[in-house]
């Protein structure tokens, strides 16, 4: 729910698509993606930027989530690198996930969030609060850290026989995901030497002051920023060149959990770099560099959806 705020859309339902969905087609697979005999994965739905598994017909090794990097009507490329099956496959099922973009029309959501005080028992309740944004961080050896930026209208101190004011919260069950089980993609290349990336997804949310009364009358969001940055070893000097000629990349994150197929993706398909920093020579360790990330909206239109950032999950 409070990604749905955030990007002010709504989730889009997993679907599973068949032989029967693209004209009984027949199926083949090589190392980078999947292809069919006729119709056309744009009009069954896939899109650049989502997560495709495919869930019957091609072997286990295949059956794995897998980031759409490129797309035609009839091939579907991906990031991961895949066993060939040169087929034709003739029976087969592909699940796209789950997957969340902008709108054209924006949905506003607004909540009440309580912070309860066991040991006092007594609770803050905070209502109107809508999402303002978030911002992910990825460092070496930790978890994956999402904070959400929140805004209110209103808040209150509740008295010990009013706290808390939700007596019956659901709480997570669900793991953590952690940086070691995650894959970043730029451009064509999967980047194994990372040492960071952040994200941050702002609305410029804010109250308002008004004459004779000190609620504000609704919290007011804006349009949307998306800023980046990856620090990565430095191997080449690619990325340099990629800088100075203003080439269009995007970005494909896949975090997984180990021994499922189950995963979180975000993309951005249409950015470029806005500078190719270098550490500073005679440090100890090796040389990095740090790679600030320029985000607009991809108005491409076929097999890309008008957004700056996708996200996509196999949670139901």
């Amino acid at each position: 729910a409070l990604f749905e705020a955030a990007l002010r859309g709504t989730w889009s339902a997993a679907a599973t698509i068949t032989q029967a969905s693209v004209s009984s087609a027949t199926l083949s697979v090589q190392a980078d993606g999947f292809t069919i005999s006729t119709g056309s994965w744009i009009t069954a739905g896939i899109r650049v930027g989502q997560v495709v598994r495919f869930t019957a017909g091609v072997a286990s090794g295949n059956q794995i989530p897998c980031r759409v990097v490129g797309l035609t009507a009839t091939k579907i490329t991906v990031a991961e690198t895949l066993s060939v099956e040169a087929g034709p496959i003739s029976t087969w099922s592909v699940t796209r996930g789950k997957t969340l973009i902008q709108p054209s029309t924006p949905v506003n959501r607004d909540f009440s969030f309580e912070e309860y005080e066991v040991d006092i028992d007594q609770s803050e309740r905070f209502d109107g609060v809508r999402v303002g944004g978030f911002s992910l961080e990825m460092r070496p050896d930790n978890l994956i850290n999402v904070t959400f930026n929140l805004v209110g209208q209103d808040g209150e101190v509740l008295a010990t026989g009013s706290s808390p004011y939700f007596t019956s919260p659901t709480f997570s069950t669900t793991l953590p995901l952690s940086v070691v089980d995650a894959g970043l993609r730029l451009g064509s290349k999967n980047i194994v030497d990372l040492t960071g990336f952040t994200l941050g997804f702002d609305l410029s949310a804010q109250p308002v002051s008004v004459a004779a009364s000190n609620v504000t009358p609704d919290v007011f969001t804006n349009l949307a920023t998306v800023t980046a940055e990856i620090t990565a070893l430095r191997e080449d000097l690619a990325d340099v060149s990629r800088f100075l000629d203003e080439t269009q990349l995007a970005l494909h994150l896949l975090c997984g959990i180990p021994g499922t197929n189950d995963y979180w993706a975000l993309a951005l398909t249409n950015l470029t770099l806005g500078g190719a920093t270098k550490s500073a020579l005679g440090q100890d360790g090796p040389r990095t560099q740090t790679l600030p990330l320029v985000v607009g909206i991809d108005e491409a239109g076929g097999a890309f959806d008008p957004t700056m950032l996708r996200l996509s999950t196999s949670a139901a």
